[in-house]
């Protein structure tokens, strides 16, 4: 019996460019979005009377902590993935 599996296989590289170019448009596009909800969510905690504000405020601390553009790397990262796993 003769082995006819001479050659290596090939290992499939990564799209490495092309996911960096993708990454950086849907990055791009989701970073004012990220800003206006912060900007809307920080209006809203100085309308929100004080009672319900004191129960929120670690929870706000946590999201205010987090930041808008951590977000929007987040979000472009998902929606990057998605878009090559698919």
């Amino acid at each position: 019996m003769s082995d006819i599996s001479t050659t290596k296989p090939r290992r499939h590289k990564p799209p490495r460019l092309e996911y960096g170019c993708y990454f950086a448009v849907i990055f791009l596009i989701s970073l004012p979005i990220s800003l206006l909800r912060a900007v809307a969510r920080a209006l809203v905690e100085t309308v929100r009377p004080r009672a319900e504000q004191a129960v929120r405020e670690g929870r706000a601390r946590e999201r205010a902590a987090y930041g808008f553009i951590s977000r929007a790397w987040s979000e472009a990262r998902t929606v990057t993935q998605l878009i090559f796993s698919a």
